[in-house]
């Protein structure tokens, strides 16, 4: 719309036999071609959270708030979150094919385990084309076992560089008492997630506890964290 109006009052103004009546049209096609413009560019006011679950004392407040906002995610009914409790990973893989705007992806049996028109079926199709998810050692999913933070970590890590990022890191993260319990394979997408704000640890920031489920609350701070990195 801007960019029409402004061709039209270039066109305007380089034509030496224009009219008055055609020089106010086109000023105010650009007057109000710019007023859109303006208005298009302001963000949406922040949506208030409807859940009763969830108030303003708990540290995961903020982070619920925010991906609540960006529509990372969505409440486990209208007014309730379930912060605490669990995400599995074909939830998970919704996240993300939201992100990405729900994409179309016809059914294939990727994995034995992932049946056609089951509410996460299309989103695990996706990310695995994508890159973002993989099975397990046997070749299933297992769409409803409960993600881990090392798992979460990793997909988080795996849309990241779908998305072009730079995802090498050095940061050390022996320091961690528990960092031998990470899986050798996620070593370097937890460091990477250590590195930029996505995990800081439990007990003080002294255990990852890279085996442990990652609840919903947590979910929301890996994936705000992430999207400040990814879409900054």
């Amino acid at each position: 719309l801007f960019t029409a109006a402004l061709t039209k009052a270039n066109d305007v103004l380089a034509n030496t036999n224009v009219n008055s009546k055609e020089y106010m049209s086109a000023y105010e096609d650009l007057l109000n071609a710019q007023k859109a413009l303006t208005l298009s560019s302001q963000p949406e006011p922040e949506k208030p959270l409807p859940f009763t679950d969830v108030n303003e004392i708990q540290w995961y407040h903020s982070w619920v708030k925010e991906a609540y906002n960006l529509g990372l995610m969505t409440g486990a009914t209208e007014t309730l979150f379930k912060p605490n409790a669990n995400m599995n990973r074909g939830m998970v893989a919704i996240v993300f094919h939201r992100m990405e705007g729900s994409k179309k992806v016809e059914y294939s049996k990727v994995f034995p385990d992932v049946a056609n028109n089951q509410y996460y079926t299309t989103s695990v199709l996706w990310a695995k084309q994508a890159g973002v998810i993989n099975g397990y050692t046997d070749g299933t999913f297992k769409p409803l076992r409960n993600v881990s933070r090392e798992e979460m970590a990793t997909m988080i890590y795996n849309f990241a560089k779908y998305k072009g990022l730079n995802v090498k890191s050095n940061k050390d993260i022996t320091y961690f008492n528990d960092y031998a319990k990470i899986t050798p394979y996620a070593r370097v997408t937890i460091a990477w997630a250590v590195e930029n704000g996505l995990i800081s640890g439990k007990d003080n920031g002294v255990r990852l506890d890279p085996l442990g489920h990652a609840t919903r609350a947590e979910c929301c701070k890996m994936l705000v964290q992430a999207y400040k990195v990814i879409y900054k």
